[in-house]
């Protein structure tokens, strides 16, 4: 459709709309929306809905599917959201209405509002391909967060059993990575330089630390890449919570700032290494106590 036939449409319109006609300005409006959107004119749609409503005291009225749905091609799904939501409390029973609702709640990791949405559309058209896909696919996602958050769960009672050295960094971890601009819900691409700043140790510590928290369930991998090809973690959404109750299992500080200078290096720098060899070579009652000690 060309623009100037766009424009002779809104100009009829309008002209409905300045007589109180709302009711054929609206039918007027769903014939060229649903014309627009077949030829996949969305800017033009949108573009035309913004000049009417300014000329309605409702704009709800020129609310159809056809005006969502290329909201959602233009990438503002805030605004599809809002109407899609609209249009359910008119028909609650559309399939389409539900699948492409439920899409959107999904997309915002609103998983559970989504999987309400789409089970309905399911009952209503259980035929539908595309209906039918989306709710296997999101009751198959269901089932992997509710087995994710009970590893979650259960990992929080690791943390009584953590020293003091360990629960300060977990809590300078997630302390720096909500700070991070790239956080969002817990999730957050990080990569192993910047681990290593986010809980101030050196990097042999913090691959250590990163090892054993992924073993925890303490962080997850979520097999996703960052912008620059760095692991994707979602941090444990119960850790923070029990971690402000924890009784801490109190170690010395001294002992602490003493990790805090083990590394290789210094490890070197003592004989460490050559000394282990050393006492290899001993008496095993004496190569006891020596290594005790």
């Amino acid at each position: 459709m060309k623009q100037k036939e766009i424009n002779d449409q809104i100009k009829e319109i309008l002209k409905l709309l300045q007589k109180n006609n709302e009711f054929e300005a609206q039918i007027l409006f769903d014939v060229l929306a649903s014309s627009l959107s077949k030829e996949k004119q969305y800017e033009a749609i949108i573009k035309t809905f913004n000049h009417l409503s300014k000329n309605i005291s409702d704009k709800t009225l020129l609310f159809n599917f056809e005006l969502a749905f290329a909201y959602v091609e233009m990438k503002n799904e805030n605004s599809a959201e809002s109407i899609y939501e609209f249009l359910l409390t008119k028909e609650p029973d559309n399939p389409s209405i539900l699948n492409n609702l439920s899409n959107i709640k999904s997309k915002k990791r609103k998983f559970k509002e989504a999987f309400e949405l789409i089970s309905r559309a399911f009952q209503i058209d259980a035929v539908d391909e595309i209906i039918k896909n989306n709710y296997d696919s999101l009751n198959l996602l269901l089932s992997e967060q509710r087995e994710k958050e009970l590893k979650f769960k259960h990992s929080t009672t690791l943390l009584e059993r953590e020293n003091d050295f360990v629960i300060t960094k977990l809590k300078l971890f997630i302390q720096n990575s909500k700070k991070d601009e790239n956080y969002s819900n817990g999730i957050l691409p990080i990569p192993k330089w910047k681990f290593r700043i986010f809980i101030q140790t050196d990097d042999q510590k913090a691959e250590f630390l990163r090892e054993q928290w992924l073993d925890k369930n303490y962080i997850l991998n979520t097999g996703q890449r960052g912008v620059y090809n760095e692991v994707v973690y979602e941090i444990n959404p119960f850790l923070e919570k029990t971690l402000m109750n924890i009784k801490r299992n109190e170690i010395n500080q001294n002992w602490i700032n003493a990790l805090e200078l083990i590394n290789m290096k210094t490890l070197d720098e003592v004989n460490y290494f050559r000394n282990l060899k050393k006492i290899e070579k001993l008496n095993k009652e004496f190569k006891k106590i020596i290594k005790r000690d």
